[in-house]
Parts: C-alpha cells; sequence; structure tokens
C-alpha cells in the first residue's frame, strides 16, 4: 500500500512538474501587454516615420519592413502610351492615395506634349535662338526628352528642327548634303523610330528603306527618306513581334512605299 501511495505521489509531482513548465513558457511566449507609456511611445515613432525612412542608420531591409506594415496594395495604370502613369496607393487603415508619376518612353511622339514641344522649338528657332539656347529654354520651361535623358541638349534641339523643317542645320554635315522633304540622316531616323542605327542600315540594306548614300569618307553617310505613312510603316516593321521560327516579316511591312516625284 506504501509502494503504490508513494507512486501516485510522483505521478502527481510529475505532472505538476509539466503544468508548471507549460505555464512558463505560456508566460514567455505571450505578448507583453501595452501600458500607457509604451503606447505614447508608440504613437511618436508613428508620427516620426518620415525622419525614420530618411535617416542613415535605416536599412533597406528596414525600409522594406515599414512598406509592408503600412501599405496594403498598390494599384499601377499607364495612360495608353505616354510618360503619364497613375498610381494609387492603398494604405492599411483604408486610405487611398492618387498619385501621377513619369515614366520613360521610346519616342518623342510619345510624349503627351510632343506637339507644343514641336511648336516651342519652331517658335525658338524663328526668333533666333541658337540649337543651344533653344534646348536651355527647353530645360527651364520643364520640357523632359523621352528614354531616360533628363535634359535636352544641342544634338537634340538640331534633330527636333531637322524634324520640323529647318534643314538648314543639315548644310554642314559631311558630304555637304542637303536633306530634301521628308528626308533624314540615318542616326535621326533610328532615334525616332527608338531603334538601333545597325538595325536601320540593315533594313537599308535588305531595300525595306528607300535611302541615298552620299560619297565622302570610307562609307559615305546615308539619307533616308521617310514620309508620315512610311514613318508609320516603319514603326509597325519595328513593332512586329519575332519568335523562335523563320516565318518572314509581312510583305506590306518590308516593301517601302514609291518616293513621289519632286521630293527629293
Amino acid at each position: 500500500m506504501a509502494v503504490e501511495l508513494e507512486r501516485r505521489w510522483e505521478q502527481a509531482l510529475r505532472g505538476e512538474r509539466t503544468l508548471q513548465e507549460q505555464y512558463d513558457r505560456f508566460l514567455r511566449e505571450r505578448p507583453r501587454e501595452l501600458n500607457d507609456g509604451d503606447r505614447e511611445l508608440i504613437r511618436s515613432l508613428a508620427s516620426d516615420l518620415p525622419r525614420l525612412w530618411h535617416s542613415e542608420t535605416t536599412t533597406a531591409a528596414d525600409r522594406q519592413t515599414i512598406i509592408r506594415l503600412v501599405v496594403r496594395q498598390v494599384v499601377v495604370q499607364a495612360q495608353g502610351t505616354s510618360e503619364h502613369v497613375d498610381v494609387t496607393i492603398h494604405w492599411s487603415g483604408g486610405f487611398a492615395s492618387l498619385h501621377r508619376v513619369r515614366r520613360p518612353v521610346a519616342r518623342r511622339d510619345q510624349l503627351s506634349d510632343h506637339a507644343q514641344l514641336m511648336e516651342r522649338v519652331a517658335a525658338l528657332r524663328q526668333q533666333g535662338r541658337t540649337a543651344g539656347q533653344i534646348a536651355a529654354t527647353l530645360n527651364e520651361e520643364g520640357f523632359i526628352p523621352p528614354k531616360r535623358r533628363a535634359t535636352y541638349n544641342n544634338q537634340m534641339v538640331r534633330e527636333l528642327l531637322v524634324r520640323s523643317g529647318h534643314t538648314s542645320w543639315s548644310r554642314s554635315r559631311p558630304g555637304g548634303g542637303v536633306l530634301g522633304t521628308d528626308e533624314w540622316w540615318l542616326n535621326q531616323l533610328a532615334s525616332e523610330l527608338g531603334m538601333p542605327q545597325i538595325t536601320l542600315h540593315s533594313w537599308l540594306r535588305r531595300g525595306w528603306v528607300s535611302g541615298r548614300k552620299l560619297p565622302g569618307g570610307r562609307m559615305g553617310r546615308w539619307i533616308v527618306w521617310a514620309d508620315s505613312q512610311e514613318l508609320d510603316r516603319l514603326r509597325r516593321l519595328r513593332a512586329c513581334p519575332r519568335g523562335w521560327s523563320d516565318e518572314p516579316y509581312p510583305a506590306e511591312l518590308t516593301t517601302p512605299r514609291t518616293r513621289p516625284e519632286g521630293s527629293s
């Protein structure tokens, strides 16, 4: 009888120790209750988020954690093919803020202010401004070029002037040639189409583009003809998807339009 009582007593003690260990573990893992001082500290830190974000001690991982805590969802919607993008940020707590940001685009004609830009360039040229002065004015007035450039420079303005019909800018080019109606220097047309010059030169060799070569130098210089219809065809050719197959481009995209007489 005494042995049985001793066994039961030891079993009860083991059960008590197990319960005590479980309770201690529960207390350790249980989140600490906030007191008034804790709540006030959290409020002050929340109002200090901008300083916390820009602090030199805040790491990239810290900022990612902050974003996960305060932002629930971000919705991005591009405005057609233009440079404008609408961004809606859904914050934790239910508030949504609307923002408009700018993205790089490949071509000038994708810019929402393209028509205004061309009119401004032509007007400044008529006032006798140089390419450098026009570039400075465009930058001061907030015009932003396509791709990832932040400002206009002399060469970009010269290309704009040629595009708007001021062919006098081409008289000092190598070869002494003068651009005719709807004629482009090869590099200018490549820039307009948002494509590498070597690709456009390959199209010339294949007969997909109409052009003429000026004498001089080891390779001369190419002048390419492309009116508005040709520009549209070349853009569609440029945008034509290519897979792994050897299927050729559609003939209507690789056949240049007959150049009107008297356009050179």
